[in-house]
């Protein structure tokens, strides 16, 4: 997924962390206008075989996040309120390594083909709870990048006739607290 010297690689899903916050502006009583700013991990892993050796690569991109979202909740006069939300994101690269390990030799590389800004649209739901003087919150989203997250790598020979499009996606699942 993020390494175009390892095309005979597939990478699966990687496991990591989203840790941030987010603020709600009121726009009507059913809509709400959520800036938000998070410390996001984007990915993948995988384990190969490659001529008769075990190989397990591990790619982690660590990226400052900016999704602004149209909230629709949905009118319920209950302590849990339901609501829908959709909305762009914008990203800015912290740092992108590749960890593999090969015999057992760990390698680590810092990655400089992974473009330093990514750009996409987030799309969720959030269920909100009363609780003490404020709401927990439980939210699921998907996150697209429409951008693509690398260049061509200086001195790389295309094996394949691919067309370059390496996006971000993340399914995040987040408990929160709103004061």
């Amino acid at each position: 997924m993020l390494g175009y010297e390892m095309d005979w690689l597939t990478m699966g899903n990687l496991a990591g962390f989203q840790i941030g916050m987010f603020q709600t502006f009121d726009v009507s009583r059913s809509l709400a206008l959520q800036p938000e700013v998070y410390l996001a991990v984007r990915g993948g892993e995988s384990t190969g075989e490659f001529e008769f050796d075990q190989i397990v690569s591990r790619t982690e991109i660590r990226y400052l996040e900016f999704p602004v979202l149209l909230a629709y909740r949905v009118p319920l006069q209950r302590r849990l309120r339901p609501s829908l939300f959709l909305g762009p994101y914008g990203a800015v690269k912290l740092s992108a390594a590749r960890q593999t390990v090969i015999r057992g030799r760990e390698e680590r590389i810092e990655l400089e083909n992974v473009n330093a800004v990514d750009y996409g649209v987030v799309v969720g739901g959030a269920v909100e709870h009363e609780m003490l003087s404020g709401q927990l919150v439980l939210d699921v989203r998907c996150s697209l990048g429409l951008k693509n997250a690398m260049r061509m790598p200086a001195g790389y020979i295309r094996l394949y006739d691919d067309e370059d499009k390496i996006r971000n996606f993340a399914f995040s699942v987040m408990v929160g607290y709103r004061f």
